[in-house]
């Protein structure tokens, strides 16, 4: 990780350079297969300080004031002492067993902006988090802004939320289902929408392509 990263995926425009640690006799957490490990530069030897409570891991962490934030699958988050590798919180939205239902649960990471740690649950809601107490903020159902963008219709969220000049932009995934892709963006400050319509990626049902069925859908943007 580089300290002071707030981005998932290392900038906004996801481009990430290959970084290196400096020589040093100080100890950096990484996370790996569910384990949080403190690797030496100097000796690359790892030694494992604690387990994430869940196997599937897909998303990039990042830093912010010395703390690593990641998700795991289900939409459980975590903050870690980056000097320690020591959970400080963790945190999970209600109705989660019905996750399970969903088939893949993965969750592909947090954003953060306007002070808040933001993720995409699979049942279509976005959460706001305090990073300091991993309490939950606010929470705003996707289809109150977004026409039928709900799991009943085969959408579900497995994206990282990003931020942008106080905006939170998102998308959807769902098109193995024939749902219709889009991107929406939200205040960052109260999740209330930041434009009057989403952007829709692809032509409504029963256009074009979509004549020929239900299911010939598109345009996720996971």
């Amino acid at each position: 990780y580089r300290e002071g990263m707030p981005f998932n995926g290392g900038s906004a425009t996801h481009e990430v350079p290959a970084l290196r640690p400096a020589p040093t006799n100080r100890r950096l957490p990484e996370l790996a297969s569910g384990a949080i490990q403190a690797i030496d530069p100097a000796t690359h030897r790892a030694t494992v300080v604690g387990h994430l409570p869940q196997s599937c891991y897909g998303s990039a962490a990042f830093v912010i004031d010395g703390t690593i934030y990641s998700s795991t699958s289900g939409n459980r988050i975590f903050a870690i002492d980056a000097a320690t590798g020591k959970m400080k919180w963790w945190f999970r939205p209600d109705d989660t067993a019905q996750f399970r239902n969903f088939g893949i649960t993965a969750n592909r990471g947090l954003a953060y902006c306007d002070g808040k740690l933001f993720n995409l649950t699979l049942d279509m809601r976005i959460i706001a988090v305090d990073p300091s107490t991993g309490k939950l903020v606010k929470a705003v159902k996707i289809s109150d802004a977004v026409p039928d963008a709900e799991a009943q219709y085969g959408y579900s969220e497995t994206m990282a939320p990003i931020c942008y000049k106080d905006m939170l932009l998102i998308g959807a995934a769902g098109s193995d289902y024939g749902v219709r892709g889009f991107t929406m963006a939200y205040h960052a400050s109260d999740l209330s929408p930041a434009w009057a319509n989403p952007f829709w990626t692809i032509p409504p049902e029963g256009q074009d392509w979509r004549s020929f069925g239900r299911f010939h859908g598109g345009g996720g943007v996971i």
